[in-house]
């Protein structure tokens, strides 16, 4: 059926004197219902924007060569190139600007920039970078976690017996001093304690705690069966967790569960599935970029059932954060 309405869409923009009605539509209509009626499947902003630049500076075009047989059959097949695998040429268009953009910042700014757009660029690019970076001057290495304790450190008084007992090796007045300091000591303690607790109950200095941490990997064969991985998600904070798993590779990896609550100090294994494929060594390369993503949120303590506007709550105070987990295959 497919290949029967591409046939006829396909003469019809070549043969017919209405096509520019046609093509137009074509690419106009669908970029439209992918961004509003399906977010999911929407290509990043960037290849967007590189999409609408590319189908303005055609139609500009158009009245040039609208006489032309076959013109708007090519407008269509040179767009529709910018996302079909394995040309990809949005995204090749979105990297290469990036890369020119990044050989020209320092190196402080390359190296914020690699944190958030690292799954972008191929392992040559990125040894560009660095050579790039070469002689200038490194970021400041970044400030160590601090850890408090809820305990309350108690000092034992001194017993009646053993100030009487010491009282005649000591002096009064040494005695009056240590007696004096020993309880400003207890005191001191005691407030820093309470500070230390009403500190870590207004802040979680961790959210979720992933296993793996950074890499999941499947071992090959991958055409005999489905594989099978778990990543374990601990909550470690004092307050619940909304979270949803995304993947930019579907037709290969699949979780479940796909989102949930996790209450606090709950543990949660969620099962990320490796459908049977071809393994292709050309592929490999862009396979380096699979991953899941979990991005998750704050949420009422008495939240009990996962909903996606948890994830886009405003307003609240609490941003939505994210985790990236990078699938590795073992051929």
């Amino acid at each position: 059926m497919a290949c029967l309405i591409t046939s006829i869409t396909s003469f019809y923009l070549i043969a017919s004197d209405n096509a520019h009605m046609l093509a137009n539509a074509i690419l106009t209509i669908i970029p439209l219902l992918l961004t509003y009626l399906y977010p999911d499947e929407t290509p990043p902003v960037p290849q967007l924007l590189i999409y609408w630049g590319a189908f303005s500076m055609l139609t500009l075009l158009d009245p040039s060569y609208h006489s032309v047989r076959g013109y708007y059959f090519v407008k269509v097949v040179l767009l529709s190139l910018l996302f079909l695998r394995p040309f990809d040429g949005a995204e090749w268009i979105a990297r290469h600007i990036q890369l020119l953009q990044l050989q020209r910042m320092p190196s402080d700014e390359i190296t914020k920039s690699q944190r958030l757009h690292g799954d972008i660029f191929t392992k040559d690019e990125i040894q560009v970078m660095e050579r790039a970076s070469v002689g200038r001057k490194s970021p400041p290495p970044e400030p160590p976690e601090l850890r408090f304790s809820h305990e309350v450190i108690r000092i034992a008084p001194i017993s009646d017996a053993n100030r009487s007992g010491k009282g005649n090796f000591i002096e009064k007045g040494d005695a009056l001093r240590r007696s004096s300091n020993a309880d400003n000591l207890s005191h001191e303690m005691a407030a820093a304690s309470s500070s230390s607790t009403s500190f870590i109950d207004s802040i979680d200095a961790h959210d979720l705690e992933f296993k793996p941490t950074y890499f999941l990997v499947f071992n090959g064969p991958f055409t005999d069966n489905n594989l099978s991985c778990n990543i374990q998600i601990r909550n470690t904070c004092t307050r619940t967790i909304a979270f949803a798993v995304k993947t930019n590779a579907l037709e290969r990896i699949s979780a479940q569960p796909p989102s949930g609550i996790i209450k606090p100090q709950q543990t949660l294994h969620v099962a990320i599935t490796l459908k049977q494929f071809k393994y292709s060594a050309s592929e490999a390369e862009r396979m380096t970029r699979d991953r899941v993503k979990f991005e998750y949120v704050y949420c009422p303590p008495e939240t009990t059932e996962f909903s996606h506007k948890l994830l886009q709550q405003t307003g609240t105070g609490d941003i939505r954060r994210n985790k990236n987990i990078y699938i590795r295959y073992n051929p």
